[in-house]
């Protein structure tokens, strides 16, 4: 905070922010001041300082007032992870749709953690990006869990991302297999007849 000529009277209540924190003010006595903001939580958007003029030069003269507009953005993104398949067999793949709510940047593969399942190549640009996910071969029965690591992707002020959902898929990747075939007799004369057994 400068002014033009040294200022007597002026002090920390002749500041006011209107969101956020001010901390102690700091030089003078004279015309150079200083005084650090601690911004809010979760928001993005124009906060405003402002000087009151209760403050006068050494000669007496009133101070006049003024204001400055601070840009802050404190609000984290978020992103969602949705599957265009509720489930999965042998052979199939799923495109997963990953939406955030601000640009997420350099977002990749690598932010991503897929149990039962592998993930493709991320697509896509700004607010969604997309890939495939093939299930694990041989899962009887089970799930292929998607979700994004929460802080691995940021917004271009810096603040690290949350992730509010996180897609399942049901997967059936094994086959049935016969195990054996059996028959209720092991020789035949003519009018008997026997019962043949499948086993999976």
């Amino acid at each position: 905070i400068a002014f033009n000529e040294a200022v007597s009277g002026f002090d920390r209540s002749d500041l006011s922010v209107s969101s956020g924190t001010l901390g102690a003010l700091v030089g003078g006595p004279g015309k150079s001041f200083s005084i650090s903001y601690l911004p809010p939580d979760n928001v993005e958007g124009n906060v405003t300082l402002t000087l009151a003029p209760t403050y006068q030069d050494t000669a007496g003269n009133a101070g006049a007032g003024s204001s400055l507009a601070i840009q802050v953005d404190t609000r984290p993104p978020t992103g969602t992870v949705t599957s265009a398949q509720a489930a999965l067999k042998a052979g199939e793949t799923s495109l997963l749709t990953f939406t955030f709510s601000e640009d997420p940047g350099a977002f990749t593969s690598s932010s991503v953690v897929v149990a039962n399942g592998t993930l493709g190549a991320m697509s896509g640009t700004v607010l969604v990006r997309t890939a495939l996910c093939t299930p694990n071969a041989g899962v009887a029965s089970g799930s292929a869990n998607i979700s994004v690591v929460d802080g691995s992707f940021m917004d271009a002020a810096g603040n690290k991302g949350v992730v509010q959902s996180v897609a399942s898929i049901a997967i059936d990747t094994l086959a049935p297999t016969l195990l054996s075939i059996g028959s209720s007799r092991t020789a035949f004369k003519a009018g008997e007849p026997s019962t043949i057994t499948f086993t999976f």
